[in-house]
């Protein structure tokens, strides 16, 4: 944790024209970026860094305030982009912020979830468990946008919930820092939690923020009797794009100009939808019983019956609970990498990850896993080409449900003890 109130802790820098160290003159939180107001005493230019929370903590970044150049050390490209361009169109609005009250502390330690993408917002949050359960003398404070309100768990002192979309979720607003600042002022102390990016599975439990309980394993076979399966669905990053060239350029196409060929965007989602369809097809055929549903942003349509839609344009927090409820009842859930797939890994019984070979350096980022064993967590969580085809795909998926029991038998810990006696085996 750093400190930002009252006393601001030093963070090290060096001015990117002389090399000396920078002056650090206090904390600025316009939005998602946490920073530290930065003066070199050498050549009189100010700056804002990065201070060491969220990706910051990986990746500072250094902006000169008068140029809006950012220097970018790490490498990190989109990082330096983000920050660029929200500087470059920093404005001062009238902020949104909402401040609930839910325990009165005099010390705090503040989590900034703000964020561009959904998973980072998530993921961000996932750091408050740790601060509610081993630091009671210091209330927990989340800034967080108000989408993801319903996910705060029990014990917080309070909530600072933002009204934006995360479209704009790495936008500057100078109002908005005024307030936080005078927010933070209200208590004796505030440190500023590093907010992971990717927590450790040991400091979390998703059923504190869900509420609700993830797929019960020890009734896996139990619930055989009508398997369920979930595929999440992503009208932005399509399954078929992968595994079908023609249809990869046409989503290549449609990503450049979706507004200038919509006709070319319905025929990727009517060749996707197909394809979905193939594939509980081919999983039924192992499965009869099977009990098959998509969820996920999208139109709901094209479907046949047998096939639950749970798919939505809009969802609130009603539809939201809904699939996560969706994917704490079912064996597997199957989607396309990315942040659509870190509620669904956390809730189901197993998941498959389908990598696009763009996504590889993102390995496992988008899982929140939630067995300890090596061995079964490599059972529980494929990751896969998404280059494979619905056959091959609806094959590792019937292994999948129907193999556990042997791959228990021969593998998990308790039954590979050597002092066990064989009885007990």
């Amino acid at each position: 944790m750093i400190q930002l109130f009252p006393k601001f802790e030093k963070t090290e820098f060096s001015c990117p024209v002389c090399s000396v160290a920078l002056d650090s003159k206090g904390y600025y939180i316009p939005g998602m970026r946490c920073l530290a107001d930065m003066h070199c005493p050498e050549c009189d230019r100010e700056f804002y860094a990065d201070l060491p929370a969220g990706h910051g903590l990986y990746y500072p970044m250094l902006l000169d305030k008068e140029t809006g150049l950012v220097s970018n050390h790490s490498g990190v490209d989109w990082f330096a982009q983000w920050l660029e361009r929200s500087y470059r169109e920093r404005r001062c609005e009238k902020s949104t912020l909402e401040i609930e009250v839910l325990a009165t502390k005099r010390s705090i330690v503040l989590i900034n979830c703000l964020d561009k993408v959904f998973g980072h917002s998530v993921l961000k949050l996932l750091n408050a468990q740790y601060y509610i359960d081993n630091e009671p003398d210091k209330g927990v404070v989340v800034l967080i946008p108000k989408s993801l309100r319903w996910m705060v768990p029990d014990g917080v002192a309070e909530v600072w919930a933002v009204d934006q979309t995360f479209r704009n979720g790495a936008g500057w607003n100078d109002a908005l820092a005024e307030e936080i600042q005078a927010n933070i002022e209200r208590f004796a102390q505030c440190w500023l939690s590093p907010a992971f990016s990717h927590p450790h599975p040991s400091e979390y439990s998703i059923e504190r923020f869900t509420r609700i309980a993830p797929f019960p394993l020890d009734e896996w076979d139990k619930r055989l009797d009508v398997p369920k399966l979930t595929f999440i669905w992503r009208s932005d990053r399509l399954w078929t794009t992968r595994h079908t060239p023609t249809i990869g350029i046409i989503a290549r196409i449609v990503n450049k100009a979706r507004r200038m060929f919509p006709y070319l965007k319905r025929f990727a989602i009517n060749r996707e939808t197909k394809a979905i369809v193939e594939l509980a097809t081919m999983i039924k055929q192992h499965v009869p019983s099977l009990d098959f549903a998509v969820a996920g942003f999208g139109e709901p349509c094209g479907l046949p019956s047998w096939i639950e839609d749970l798919r939505s344009n809009a969802p609130d927090v009603s539809i939201e609970k809904n699939w996560c409820r969706r994917y704490a009842d079912s064996h597997l859930a199957i989607g396309v990498c990315g942040s659509n797939m870190l509620l669904p890994s956390a809730h189901a019984g197993a998941t498959i990850d389908l990598m696009p070979d763009d996504k590889w350096g993102n390995l496992a980022q988008d899982l929140l896993f939630r067995v300890d064993d090596q061995r079964e967590t490599l059972f529980h969580y494929r990751l896969i080409p998404a280059s494979i085809s619905a056959k091959s795909l609806a094959q590792i998926a019937a292994v999948l449900l129907f193999d556990r029991n042997h791959h228990l038998l021969t593998m998990k810990k308790e039954l590979c003890d050597p002092r066990s006696s064989p009885d007990s085996l």
